[in-house]
């Protein structure tokens, strides 16, 4: 997967390609972020259907020491980890779904279906 690990970048990618969005905040001390990493995200089916999102990881490890971090977390409502957020086509973050903890390969691939 190509993962972007700027929202900014990511966000002007998705604009000009008219492509939804999906934030992934993680942090390497997180079990659930691993195991979305390990068994989710490596799933092939759910990578397939990623072709069609821009995907960011928001790197979340040292969030305690970064300012801008935080307050990116609080915008996002993403203070728990993991937690996946998605904006739409365009451009509007959506309410729903917002994920928190682990999901396995088969909701999120329903869940990843249901955004345009």
């Amino acid at each position: 997967m190509n993962w972007y690990a700027s929202v900014d970048k990511a966000l002007k990618v998705a604009r000009t390609q008219d492509s939804p969005v999906m934030l992934d905040f993680w942090a390497s001390w997180c079990t659930g972020c691993l195991d979305l990493d390990a068994e989710t995200f490596s799933d092939p089916v759910v990578q397939q259907e990623l072709k069609r999102f821009i995907s960011v990881k928001v790197d979340c490890t040292n969030s305690s020491q970064e300012e801008n971090l935080v307050k990116l977390m609080e915008k996002y409502e993403a203070m728990d980890l993991p937690t996946i957020r998605f904006i739409d086509s365009k451009g509007r973050l959506l309410k729903q779904p917002k994920l928190k903890g682990f999901e396995g390969p088969t909701r999120m691939l329903k869940i990843l279906k249901q955004i345009n």
